[in-house]
């Protein structure tokens, strides 16, 4: 054999690791299927971060049903039919650190949409359920986008949108903190790119990280910067979608388009925080006007305004029994 055909494993040996290549993800297991003829196109996925073993879909399109799934078998437990708005192209949802879940009406395939908009109500859980959800417009600097990812983080409630592209990479926006439901809510452009073909994303439990999607691999992002750390290639499915954060951050759930949809779960290495003694504080209402709040959820009463007036109590009774105790010495 020629000398220089003995050196082509050597040399293409050592061009493999210099080529930076995606990381193989960890183990990966085929957990059910959504076999239900109703889920033709799932388009979004979310995990309940309050009932074990569920997560929600949606379908592309214009019926704004999402439907609670049992993971374990893939069995459609719930639906909620989503009222509030006139729906033109869903592709994502999301559940908020305040137990809210978002509904992304914003695709827009021919980018000439001046509809788009997200869709807010109370995590449904299973059974049947119909609400009227509060309605928030979205624009786009720029002009008119076709967004099919929609982040909320976790912990500061801020939301991303991101472009779908099959042949370029995608823009990457982001939204006022407040959002009105009497407004318009623009989308500004952070001109950071997301991989081609991007088709959802989530973030980790403590939102250290971000994952997007698309068709072959899960890219992780440093949402502080929005620079790339790692890519990790996912089991190969037919039409692959939709990707859901599982709580603790050890795993996440992958889905597709199509029907008998499967749920695959991969194992994940994230690089949570150590937890910490202090509290993190709950995300902010996204909404500026509060009745928003109140038609969610009822007003309550402040629990440092109950702990603050417990105190003041307790103090009142204590300055009670000194004097008393003074008052009672002093006549001896």
């Amino acid at each position: 054999m020629p000398r220089t055909l003995q050196s082509l494993p050597l040399a293409l040996t050592l061009v493999a690791l210099c080529v930076p290549a995606a990381a193989v993800a960890a183990d990966s297991e085929k957990v059910s299927e959504m076999s239900d003829p109703r889920i033709e196109e799932s388009s979004g996925l979310v995990i309940s971060p309050k009932h074990e073993d569920l997560a929600y879909t949606i379908n592309d399109g214009d019926d704004p049903i999402v439907y609670a799934i049992e993971i374990s078998t893939g069995n459609v437990v719930g639906t909620t039919r989503v009222g509030g708005g006139e729906f033109d192209d869903t592709e994502s949802i999301a559940i908020d650190g305040n137990g809210k879940m978002w509904l992304a009406d914003l695709g827009d395939n021919d980018r000439e949409r001046d509809d788009a908009a997200l869709y807010r109500f109370p995590e449904p859980g299973p059974g049947r359920h119909s609400v009227t959800a509060n309605r928030y417009p979205v624009s786009f600097e720029g002009g008119p986008a076709d967004i099919e990812t929609f982040l909320v983080h976790p912990r500061t409630g801020e939301k991303f949108l991101a472009t779908r592209d099959e042949e370029a990479p995608g823009k990457l926006y982001s939204l006022p903190k407040k959002l009105t439901r009497n407004g318009d809510n623009r989308a500004t452009d952070l001109h950071k790119s997301t991989p081609v073909d991007t088709s959802d994303g989530t973030f980790t439990p403590s939102g250290s990280q971000a994952l997007i999607r698309t068709g072959f691999a899960v890219h992780v992002f440093d949402p502080e910067t929005w620079s790339e750390v790692e890519e990790l290639s996912v089991p190969e499915v037919e039409n692959g979608e939709s990707i859901a954060m599982e709580p603790g951050g050890g795993s996440f759930i992958i889905g597709s388009e199509g029907d008998n949809s499967p749920l695959i779960r991969v194992a994940f290495e994230s690089e949570e925080p150590e937890a910490s003694p202090t509290p993190t504080p709950s995300p902010t209402p996204d909404a500026a006007d509060a009745s928003d709040e109140a038609s969610d959820e009822g007003v309550g009463t402040p629990v440092y305004l109950i702990v603050a007036i417990v105190a003041v109590a307790v103090l009142a009774l204590v300055a009670f029994w000194v004097a008393r105790r003074r008052q009672h010495t002093g006549r001896h």
